[in-house]
């Protein structure tokens, strides 16, 4: 996966905005191909607070590009706030700060200055005639800030810790070996023995019983016990004897398959002759070898940023609302939210800003 691109700041004085907008115009390339996300105070919308906004973007930026020029050095904002930020990141390591001589001054008399490597090379201002063409020092200022990029993600390279490695699991003990575990278990298996024992014994045909004791079950069943003749009284309300109940015979086979029918349960399934299942009010899904398969809306999803979750489908990207679930669009590249908009790039390798709706907020004549 491609790192994230590096945020440049773009510190000028309001005279030199003619060298700011062909500037950027020479850096949108690297915007568009991710590897930096541009920023100036055109940018601020109206009803923002100018100054917080400026100091935030100062804090966040990786680089610093400073257009230089009398005007920029007789401007009191930019020497009291945007120099000193900018000159005490530079010293902290946190950004990279490149001046970019605009316009003829006295640039070698600021220490600050003099001492970092301008661009273009040799100090030649941007705005000169010495130049063959009017592109030619802006295509030597996008030289030296790739350059800077390139330096600023080894230098992040080297001073970024390793990954920690995963911890491994905990061995689970093995369990404690209790004589008592056994007990029930054990009671368990011998309580079945004693109910088949029991069944057997309940269900085995009779054997042949001897003649005398035939004889007097006979003489019990008519009333008649030792010579004397016992008269039984009537009975009344005499309740229907049951029917015989065949008797499972080991060894012996049923005549015939009693067939029971069962009430339909709700939410069960039968299976019909088809070799598929019935389901309720008559419906018939298909037999196996034929079930229908859903393809996944995404194949991986990322952690969300301000409610907005990136998710990956093959080689495409788009976001996903978490609190309605709904799939915003598909691109070839994108970036979290930040601030209500994402950086995306079309399929078509053209890049601009959208908000949570998937609509264009910014850039959009490169949409278009």
């Amino acid at each position: 996966m491609n790192p994230l691109p590096l945020r440049a700041f773009v510190m000028y004085a309001h005279e030199d905005k003619p060298v700011r907008d062909k500037l950027l115009q020479h850096l949108r390339p690297l915007e568009k191909s991710g590897a930096l996300r541009l920023w100036s105070d055109h940018e601020i919308k109206p009803g923002e607070l100018w100054d917080q906004e400026i100091r935030r973007r100062l804090g966040e930026s990786d680089l610093i590009v400073m257009l230089v020029s009398d005007d920029f050095f007789n401007s009191d904002y930019i020497h009291d706030v945007e120099m000193t930020e900018a000159l005490d990141r530079h010293n902290q390591g946190t950004a990279r700060l490149l001046p970019v001589i605009a316009r003829h001054c006295l640039w070698q008399d600021v220490p600050e200055i003099a001492r970092l490597q301008v661009l273009p090379p040799e100090g030649r201002p941007v705005v000169s005639s010495k130049w063959d063409s009017p592109d030619e020092p802006y295509l030597a200022v996008v030289k030296g800030v790739k350059e800077a990029i390139a330096a600023l993600r080894k230098d992040r390279e080297k001073t970024s810790p390793p990954p920690a490695p995963s911890p491994r699991p905990a061995p689970v003990p093995p369990p404690a070996t209790d004589p008592r575990r056994w007990l029930l278990p054990g009671a368990g298996v011998l309580l079945v023995m004693l109910m088949i024992w029991g069944v057997w014994k309940i269900t085995k045909a009779p054997g042949k019983q001897p003649e005398a004791a035939t004889a007097a079950a006979r003489d019990t069943s008519s009333g008649i016990t030792s010579g004397r003749t016992t008269t039984r009284p009537p009975t009344t309300n005499q309740e229907p004897k049951p029917e015989p109940q065949p008797v499972d015979t080991p060894g012996k086979k049923p005549e015939g398959i009693i067939k029971i029918d069962r009430p339909s349960v709700p939410g069960t399934t039968e299976t019909n002759p088809g070799g598929g299942q019935t389901k309720p009010g008559g419906a018939t899904t298909p037999p196996a070898g034929k079930v229908e398969t859903r393809q996944p809306a995404f194949d991986r999803e990322f952690p969300a940023v301000e409610g907005m979750a990136r998710v990956k489908k093959g080689n495409e990207w788009g976001f996903m609302n978490k609190s309605t679930g709904k799939i915003i669009g598909w691109f070839s590249g994108v970036e979290n939210f930040d601030g209500g908009r994402a950086f995306v790039t079309d399929k078509n390798g053209r890049s601009y800003y959208i908000n949570k709706s998937g609509a264009c907020v910014e850039g959009c004549a490169t949409a278009n």
